[in-house]
This record gives structure tokens, C-alpha cells and sequence, in this order.
């Protein structure tokens, strides 16, 4: 709930820059994950498709499975960049999970 409360009006510049300091500050876990995508998944940045990306491969080399919440950001996102073959391939690997 403290994430969520620190986290709820990032400006759309902002979005490295706290997700940085996140990644530096607070435990890794699944929320703070997912908290991160959402953050990029609003920050409207060029980066943000990477960005997620990286979030991902990050949270699974620590050992952290994605969840169906993390799984949403994703398919939200990706959804609104009309990018389908991704999506089906997230569904894949849900499905797989």
C-alpha cells in the first residue's frame, strides 16, 4: 500500500528516474516489480517497451516468477501499442507458467 500511495502521480518524466531509485531502495519482490512496470507502462517514454522488458528477465534471473497482476500490466500495455504477436506470445507464456 506504501508503494502504491509513493508511486501514485508519477509524472511521465519522471518514470526513470523513480524507477531507479525504487530499484535501489526497496526490496525486490513481485509488487515491486509490478509496481515498476506500471510506472513504465504509464511514463508514455520510448523506453518503456525495453524498460519492461529488462523488468522481466530482471525478476526472473532473481528468481521472482511473474504473476497474474504483473502478467496484466503487460498484456494492458502492450495491448494499447497494438503489438498482438506479443501478446500471444505473454499469453503463451502464462499458459506455460
Amino acid at each position: 500500500i506504501l508503494l502504491d500511495e509513493a508511486t501514485a502521480n508519477v509524472p511521465r518524466h519522471r518514470a526513470p528516474i523513480v524507477a531507479q531509485e525504487l530499484l535501489q531502495s526497496v526490496t525486490r519482490n513481485i509488487f515491486l516489480y509490478t509496481k515498476l512496470m506500471h510506472i513504465w507502462s504509464k511514463s508514455g517514454s520510448h523506453q518503456a517497451p525495453k524498460e519492461m522488458n529488462d523488468l522481466i528477465v530482471r525478476m526472473k534471473s532473481e528468481g521472482i516468477a511473474p504473476n497474474v497482476v504483473a502478467y496484466n500490466v503487460l498484456l494492458r500495455f502492450y495491448s494499447r501499442l497494438g503489438d498482438v504477436q506479443l501478446i500471444e506470445s505473454i499469453f503463451d507464456t502464462m499458459h506455460n507458467a
